[in-house]
């Protein structure tokens, strides 16, 4: 949720599917919830979104970190916004 308020609050984000994404975006990496359920439940921009922030946790966690560097200039518009909101929620 924090992820969420920020991008309402600080970056003055509308978007629903994005602010949904927010709120979704670790989901399929912390639970057993698929690119099917959240497809299903929000639809196909929201998932989009999340799959895009996701990182594979079977990697080590300094080669997620490379991936994540070496993505980021592709990522959408939107992904990025929400990669960048995760990271700020991250260090505060």
């Amino acid at each position: 949720l924090e992820v969420a308020n920020l991008l309402v609050n600080v970056g003055k984000i509308e978007d629903a599917d994005i602010l949904t994404a927010a709120v979704l975006h670790d989901t399929i990496e912390d639970t057993k919830t698929t690119k099917e359920e959240i497809t299903e439940l929000f639809g196909e921009a929201v998932c989009n979104y999340v799959l895009e922030v996701t990182d594979d946790k079977s990697l080590p966690k300094s080669e997620r970190k490379q991936k994540q560097i070496e993505h980021a200039p592709h990522l959408s518009d939107g992904a990025k916004i929400i990669k960048l909101g995760d990271k700020i929620s991250n260090i505060t």
